[in-house]
């Protein structure tokens, strides 16, 4: 969905209009529980997608958004971040699900990448969804995880260094 359709449907659920809150959830439930994913386990993604989605609906008729699409990013990985906040008592690496970027590429090679995702912080794995399974910009990804523009690309390159090493046989 374009970006100024996207604010148009906004401005419409807004007004009480469920078919255009339809639209968007349709739009976005896929994205954003990816983001979700990797950031929280299963079911705790599945519970904050709810949130994300029920705060379009409580929206303040005169809340201003610019970017739609980055505010519902930020909206979800915020949520993500307080859900993990909540659920300090298990070491974070033990309650982080296997990531996974849905590539065309056959199912070893997904492992790996699976597997390669996992040494990645919550943090790098959700820059990286949204870079690249949501396919928001790096201005929107910044803007999304509240980062400067040069943080999120170095952020970004470390990240994918990290994982070239990784799928290229070097150290876990």
């Amino acid at each position: 969905m374009e970006e100024t359709k996207l604010l148009q449907q906004f401005n419409m659920i807004r007004g009480g209009d469920m078919k255009a809150f339809a639209a968007v959830y349709e739009a976005y439930k896929r994205p954003v529980y990816t983001l979700l994913l990797q950031m929280l386990p299963p079911s705790a993604a599945e519970d904050v997608m709810q949130d994300v989605f029920l705060s379009i609906l409580r929206m303040p008729p005169k809340a201003e958004i610019k970017n739609p699409k980055a505010w519902l990013y930020r909206v979800a990985r915020n949520r993500a971040v307080d859900a993990l906040r909540k659920r300090q008592s298990l070491p974070l690496s033990e309650e982080l699900p296997a990531a996974g970027i849905p590539f065309e590429q056959d199912t070893a090679d997904r492992l790996d990448l699976a597997r390669a995702m996992e040494t990645l912080s919550a943090e790098e794995r959700a820059l990286l969804s949204l870079r690249f399974t949501a396919m928001l910009t790096l201005r929107e990804t910044a803007e999304v995880m509240e980062l400067s523009l040069p943080t999120a690309f170095r952020r970004q390159h470390k990240a994918l260094c990290t994982l070239r090493e990784i799928l290229n046989g070097g150290t876990e």
